[in-house]
């Protein structure tokens, strides 16, 4: 049986990791820099998705440098890695719209000073599982390991958190984040650490490639219902989106060419990451995006019966042509 509970947010909320109580939340090395502090929410079963969502970005904010200052060591990059790592599902992963992709063996934080949350909606494909989508802008972010200033817009995000009994809190199994960059950090060298690679077997491997591709190919067909969880939440890069089945609005798509697949799963979980270029693509029915090819994240959630539905779907690529109000910006060159 699917829970449907929908929670519509319109209030913006301003936070910065010195306005949130922290509280102690184990998992990983103790210590007075490396003590995993964590908002309360992740300990919190019956959190619900606004919490979940301001407990991500505060974990975020506990990272990185200090409020103003742009450039990140090596030393506390290592030290964000270690402080998030416990709260990142076994599936986890993140594609920004950077086209950097991490898995959670190498991941490595945005820098984030303060944030402010909006419209968030929530689903619940099942007990314990909740699809967050909402807005959210990140004065001051940087990236410490490409040197990149990212934008202060109000900009989309798309996350799947699940509750694990054993460890006692909330975790993130999926993070698309479609805020884009606007300057470099000069002083800033890209930050490199050692991390395995992904492990996922070959079974796995070419389950979440048979289902990516039967998502696209349905999607050529003209209608990718028969594949989506009532409770599915979609969101474009151009800002559109939709929260239910119900909400979903059959697009367009000539031909569809996927490339450079990862796949991780846990249990009834599994995320796909990939890179996708389409022709005649008209998202939602009404807005026409480019053909180049640019990142997707899919989440597929199994029901008791062994079937596969999507549950979070993110679409990176943006529209082909201008939004309205937005300025082109003039070459020097």
């Amino acid at each position: 049986m699917y829970h449907h509970v929908v929670l519509l947010r319109r209030a913006l909320i301003l936070l910065t990791a010195s306005t949130l109580a922290l509280t102690a939340c184990g998992g990983g090395p103790a210590g007075d820099d490396l003590a995993l502090d964590a908002p309360a929410a992740f300990s919190d079963q019956s959190a619900d998705g606004e919490a979940l969502a301001n407990a991500w970005f505060a974990l975020l904010a506990r990272t990185g440098s200090g409020t103003g200052t742009a450039e990140v060591s090596p030393e506390a990059v290592a030290r964000a890695v270690e402080l998030v790592k416990p709260y990142l599902d076994q599936a986890f992963q993140l594609q920004r719209a950077t086209g950097q992709r991490y898995t959670r063996e190498n991941y490595v934080p945005s820098d984030i000073d303060e944030f402010e949350i909006s419209n968030l909606i929530v689903t619940e494909p099942r007990d314990g599982l909740k699809v967050l989508r909402f807005a959210i802008s990140t004065p001051g972010a940087t990236t410490p390991d490409s040197g990149m200033v990212m934008s202060d817009d109000l900009q989309p995000r798309l996350t799947v958190v699940r509750w694990d009994e054993e460890l006692d809190r909330w975790l993130i199994v999926s993070h698309a984040n479609f805020n884009t960059p606007v300057q470099a950090v000069c002083n800033q060298e890209p930050i490199i650490l050692e991390f395995e690679e992904v492990s996922t077997s070959e079974e796995d491997q070419e389950l979440g490639e048979t289902l990516a591709r039967t998502w696209f190919s349905l999607l050529v067909a003209g209608d990718g219902s028969p594949l989506l969880n009532p409770q599915v939440q979609g969101q474009s890069a151009g800002g559109s989106g939709y929260s239910t089945s119900a909400e979903y609005k059959p697009g367009q798509m000539k031909a569809a060419e996927l490339s450079d697949f990862v796949v991780t799963r846990n249990g009834d979980l599994l995320v796909v990451t990939l890179g996708v270029s389409a022709e005649g693509t008209v998202y939602a029915g009404s807005t026409k995006l480019g053909t180049k090819t640019n990142p997707r994240v899919l989440t597929f959630l199994q029901d008791d019966q062994g079937e596969w539905s999507l549950i979070a779907t993110a679409t990176f690529n943006p529209p082909a042509d201008i939004p309205a109000g937005v300025e082109c910006a003039v070459s020097t060159n």
